[in-house]
Order: C-alpha cells, then structure tokens, then sequence
C-alpha cells in the first residue's frame, strides 16, 4: 500500500478545515519553520544536481509545434470549469470544432480536495482527449501541492499531494477513458494537464503504464508548467515509455523548477525531485527541442535561473488560464488572498530559490 490510511485520513480532515483557511497566525507559525529550512539552500543547480546529470536518451517520441500549440489549448480551458459543458470558453475555440458534441463533455470534480478534469473525443482527430485542472486559488489545492514528501513503490517515488491528487479523480477518468476506448478502439489517447494539472496528468499516465490498463493505447502526454513529480527511478520510468510526449516550459516559469532537485548541492538521488524528459522550452514564438541526454538540459529552461517568474506560468502561447475568471495560483506558491502576511511572502519568494 503506497501510503497509510491513517496518513490520508489525517490530511483530509486537515483539507476540510474551515479555521485552517482563515487563521493567518498558523499559516505565519507554518511559514517560520519553513523558511528556516529554506534558509539553508544556497546551492540549486549545482554540481552534484541530479537535474544536470546526462542520461541514456528517452524512448519517448517528440511532438510537432502545432501539437504542443494545439493542446495547451486543453489545458488552459480546464480553468474554464462553469463553461466545459458548452465549451463555450475562449480557450474551449481552440479544439471546439474538432469535439465530437454527441458524446457531449464529460467533467469530472472532486468537492473533497477540488480537482477537475475533463474528457472529450475527436472523431476528426480520431483521439481521446483527458484533461487535468491545475491549482487554483483554493486551500485544498495549496494543501495538495504542499505535501511534497515522497511516496511510490520500491525506489520509485512521487510527490504524496500530486498523487492525492491524481487519485481524486483516477477512477472516474478511468471509466471514461475505458468506455470510450471500446467505442472508438482505434483512436489515441492524448493525457493533458496545466501546473498541478500536468502533475495530474504524468501520473495518470504513469498508473495506466504501471497497471497495464489499454495496453494497446496509443498514448500521448502534454504537460504545460508541471512542477517535478517524482525521483530519479520515477524519471527513469517514465523515459522509458513508447509514448509520445512533451514536457512544455514558458520562458522563466518558476513551476517547473520546484521541487528541489538537491539539498545543499548534495545528490540525494532517493527522495529528492528531478524532471523527466522531453524538455520543450518556449521563448516567444521560438519552440526548442532540448537536449535528451540529460534530465533536465542545462541549456534550456533551467539557464533562467535565479530570473524566474509567476507571469510566464499562467500565459502559454497568449493563451492565459486566468481568461475564465478562476483565480490560477501557481503550484508551489501557496498564498491566501487579498492580503497576503509577509512571512508568506518571504516564504514564496525562498521557495522560488529553493530549487
């Protein structure tokens, strides 16, 4: 069993807390204990990074420019969740008229720990499409993102929030996936996520891996600002894979830099967090396909380093998630607002650094 059901029980009555949400002095007790340890990190990227070390090349497949265009499309729209039915958001105009709107849209939400996703099909396209919301402003997704210490199987291992996360919703997705396939057998499946959203979606890809669901899939995975999800056997796995797949950075999106990769520059290669491949890095209308040598290509995103920032995490390609008027909050920046206590703040910002 991957975790204890005492562990989950204990973060759900925390995630439901009503006092925890309005309770700024415990939110600042919080923010003390952890900027004291992130104090403490003055190396990132150093030598002894995992992030930089080479790597044999991945078995994934790369994807066209106007694939990875094409799917942040999806992946902006999930924050449109009042209008997914209609697919009416702006977002939503970017694949609408390739939605086969007989099967209509199938949302899914999880009232618990506030995850969504949504299904569609493309007869045109002849594809499946699952797409995962990434962290709005909410404190049971700063919870989620949070709770970044490791479980999985053996020396594989992955973020504990994402993997809450990806559960919350799993089974459903499952089903509808499932239920497609045997009415469209020949179509791919296309998984797809935003932020914690793409986290969603590299796990979700990892499960139907690991438990051999449609093994005759044709699968393919688009993540857009996805933080790290796993260690360096769950980066392995997931190079592994006959997949197409693209792993899509905006200019100086901080997200994709955290969790940290190191602590104090040493390699702790168990528990700590780097990226699998393939690295696509966007900077304006110039799309690189980086290195696949490495975990993560120290001449792509990564040479941002220390310029990072929120901006470029919530406008990929022009397309902004805020467009439907749901307050997006990067992973990892776990703010409440309007007002925000300068220990929380101090905290983001060594957060940002703590790479």
């Amino acid at each position: 069993m991957i975790f204890s059901t005492g562990l989950l029980v204990a973060y759900m009555a925390v995630s439901i807390s009503g006092q925890l949400s309005t309770d700024i002095s415990f939110l600042e007790s919080v923010a003390d204990v952890l900027i004291s340890v992130v104090g403490t990190v003055n190396s990132f990227n150093g030598p002894a990074s995992i992030s930089h070390a080479p790597t044999s090349p991945a078995s994934n497949k790369r994807a066209t420019q106007a694939n990875v265009r094409y799917y942040n499309n999806y992946a902006q729209a999930s924050y449109c969740s009042n209008q997914l039915k209609t697919l009416g958001c702006l977002p939503c105009m970017g694949f609408k008229k390739d939605i086969n709107t007989n099967n209509g849209v199938a949302v899914f939400k999880n009232i618990l720990f506030n995850t969504l996703a949504f299904v569609t099909v493309s007869d045109s396209r002849k594809e499946i499409a699952v797409t995962f919301r990434g962290t709005i402003v909410d404190l049971r997704n700063y919870l989620l993102d949070a709770a970044f210490f490791n479980v999985g199987f053996g020396n594989i291992k992955f973020h504990f929030g994402f993997y809450v996360a990806t559960m919350s919703l799993y089974n459903n997705v499952i089903q509808a996936i499932g239920y497609q396939l045997q009415q469209h057998p020949t179509y791919k499946l296309v998984i797809i996520g935003h932020s914690l959203g793409g986290a969603m979606a590299r796990l979700t890809a990892f499960f139907i891996k690991i438990n051999y669901q449609f093994p005759g899939a044709t699968i393919e995975l688009y993540t857009y600002g996805e933080p790290r999800v796993g260690n360096k056997a769950f980066a392995d796995y997931c190079n592994s894979w006959n997949i197409l797949s693209a792993r899509c950075v905006n200019k100086n999106d901080v997200v994709p830099h955290v969790p940290p990769t190191s602590l104090l520059g040493t390699d702790l290669l168990y528990n700590f967090y780097v990226h699998p491949q393939l690295e696509v890095w966007i900077q304006s209308d110039r799309i690189t396909n980086c290195n696949d040598k490495f975990y993560e290509d120290p001449a792509c995103s990564d040479i941002s380093d220390p310029s990072y920032t929120i901006d470029d995490h919530i406008n990929y390609f022009n397309v902004t998630s805020t467009v439907c008027g749901e307050v997006v909050m990067p992973a990892f920046l776990p703010m409440i607002p309007p007002a925000l206590p300068t220990k929380i703040v101090n905290f983001a910002g060594g957060a940002i650094r703590f790479q």
